[in-house]
C-alpha cells in the first residue's frame, strides 16, 4: 500500500494532473496513451518530436489517475480483506473457544435464576387461575433452594466467567471484532499520512467530517495522549464510543486514537470513498470535449 501511493506521488510530481487536455477528444488520449505503455522505445524514437511529446504526455495524464486507482483498489482489498474480514473471522474463532464455557456458565445462572422467581414471586395455576403466595419468605430459605439445584461455587464461578467472557450490557454486535481490529494498527500505520496527501479527496457537505477526520489522523499518530475535544466525537456510533473513550490502558480524560484511526477508516470505507476522488486533470473528462 505504501509502495502504491509512492508510486501515484512520483507520477504526481510530472504535474502532467496539472493540464487541462479536455479540448482533446478522449479516444485520442486513450489510443496515445496505450501506444506510450505498450510501445517500444525504439518505435517510440522514430516519431517527430510533436508526436513523441504527444504520446508522453497522454501517457503521463492517464498514469496519474490510474496510479491512484491502483492505489484505491488496493485500499479497499486491504481494508475489506486483511482488516475487516480478518478481524471478524478471528474474533469467531475466538467465541468459538469460548463456547463451551459460556453455556456451561449460562446454563447454571439461569437454573439459579430460575429457581428464585419461582421461590420469591406468586405462582399462577393456568388451569383454574388460582394464586399461590411465594414458597419462601426469607432470603436464607432462597439460598438453600438455589444451592440444592447449583451449589454456591460453581454459581461464583458461572458468574466469573460470564463476567470475563460475555460483552458489557450496552455493547453491541460488533464490538468484539472492532476491540480485535484495534491491534492490527500497524498494518495502516505506514500509509496513512501517504493517503491523505497523496490522494486529493473531496467530499460532499455530508461526508465532509469523515474526511476531514481523516486528514486529522497522521497528527494523531504515536502521540502519548490525546483529549477527546481533539476528535470527532460524532463518528463515534455504536462500540466505537467505549473503545474510543474508555479504554481500559487509556488515563482518564484522554482517548484511544488507534481505536478512533479505525473508527475513522471504518467510515470511510462505509461510505464508498471510491466516489471521493477528486480529478486532478482534466482525464477522463465529465463531458464530451468539442473537437478542435
Amino acid at each position: 500500500m505504501t509502495r502504491a501511493l509512492e508510486r501515484a506521488a512520483e507520477i504526481a510530481s510530472l504535474g502532467m494532473g496539472e493540464l487541462d487536455v479536455s479540448a482533446v477528444p478522449p479516444r485520442r488520449l486513450a489510443e496515445l496513451s496505450r501506444y506510450g505503455i505498450d510501445g517500444k522505445a525504439s518505435l517510440l524514437r522514430r516519431h517527430s518530436d510533436p508526436r513523441r511529446l504527444a504520446t508522453l504526455l497522454a501517457t503521463a495524464v492517464h498514469l496519474t489517475t490510474r496510479a491512484v486507482d491502483d492505489a484505491l483498489d488496493l485500499l479497499d482489498v486491504l481494508i475489506a480483506t486483511k482488516l475487516l474480514a480478518r478481524a471478524e473471522r478471528e474474533t469467531t474463532q475466538e467465541k468459538m473457544k469460548t463456547l463451551p464455557r459460556v453455556e456451561r456458565a449460562s446454563a447454571k445462572l439461569a437454573a439459579a435464576v430460575q429457581v428464585l422467581i419461582e421461590s420469591t414471586t406468586e405462582q399462577v395455576d393456568t388451569g383454574t387461575g388460582e394464586v399461590f403466595p411465594p414458597e419462601t419468605d426469607s432470603v436464607e430459605a432462597v439460598w438453600q433452594r438455589i444451592e440444592a439445584v447449583v451449589p454456591g461455587r460453581e454459581l461464583t464461578a458461572a458468574l466469573a466467567a460470564i463476567g470475563e467472557l460475555a460483552p458489557p450490557l450496552d455493547s453491541d454486535a460488533d464490538e468484539a471484532w472492532r476491540a480485535q481490529l484495534v491491534t492490527r494498527f500497524p498494518t495502516v500505520r505506514p500509509f496513512l499520512e501517504h493517503l491523505t496527501t497523496v490522494v486529493d479527496f473531496g467530499a460532499t457537505p455530508e461526508r465532509l467530517p469523515v474526511l476531514k477526520a481523516l486528514r486529522s489522523l497522521p497528527g494523531l499518530s504515536g502521540r502519548k495522549k490525546v483529549a477527546p475535544s481533539e476528535i470527532d466525537t460524532g463518528l463515534l456510533v455504536g462500540s466505537w464510543r467505549r473503545l474510543v473513550l474508555a479504554a481500559p490502558h487509556a488515563e482518564p480524560g484522554t482517548v484511544d486514537w488507534k481505536a478512533y484511526t479505525f473508527c475513522v477508516l471504518e467510515h470511510f470505507h462505509a461510505t464508498g470513498y471510491r466516489t471521493w476522488t477528486r480529478p486532478t486533470c482534466g482525464w477522463p473528462p465529465t463531458e464530451p470535449p468539442t473537437p478542435p
